[in-house]
């Protein structure tokens, strides 16, 4: 994503009409670029709704979408200024970080070799064995418990 971000959208782009995925949705805010969010599904709708709460642009449902809603959508985030501002602020909230993401990666790494190895950082899901990692051990306990149940 890291890439994506560097990369300067076209000038002319002003306004994304987008399913409101993830990493849609940050690359538009990043950017500063009004959305249009039309979700289909899962965290799409959470997506559209943050885009309408923000306004920073308008969540269309995609068995609404029709030539005249579509259109007057578009008119409405290219034409109302506070659209407009708010990309901005946003975009601006987004690029507002305390370091570069390749000084903190090396900032991390350097912790890493300092503390030789960072052992308190180390997932104690390494040392379950393969059947609790997966929790075929849960998953037998509860099938036994509903063949007991059962045959009971």
């Amino acid at each position: 994503m890291e890439g994506n971000m560097n990369r300067k959208p076209h000038p002319n782009i002003k306004l994304f009409i987008s399913q409101c995925g993830l990493q849609s949705f940050q690359e538009a805010v990043y950017h500063g670029v009004p959305i249009l969010g039309i979700p289909f599904f899962c965290d799409q709708k959470y997506n559209a709704k943050k885009i309408v709460t923000e306004e920073i642009g308008l969540h269309l449902p995609f068995h609404e979408v029709t030539k005249e809603t579509l259109l007057t959508s578009i008119n409405a985030i290219l034409n109302e200024s506070k659209y407009q501002d708010n990309k901005r602020k946003m975009s601006a909230l987004s690029k507002d970080e305390p370091q570069s993401p390749l000084n903190r990666a090396v900032w991390w790494a350097e912790y890493v070799l300092r503390h030789n190895g960072a052992k308190h950082l180390r997932s104690a899901a390494l040392d379950l064995a393969w059947y609790q990692y997966l929790l075929l051990d849960v998953v037998a306990f509860l099938f036994l418990l509903v063949a007991i149940t059962v045959y009971i």
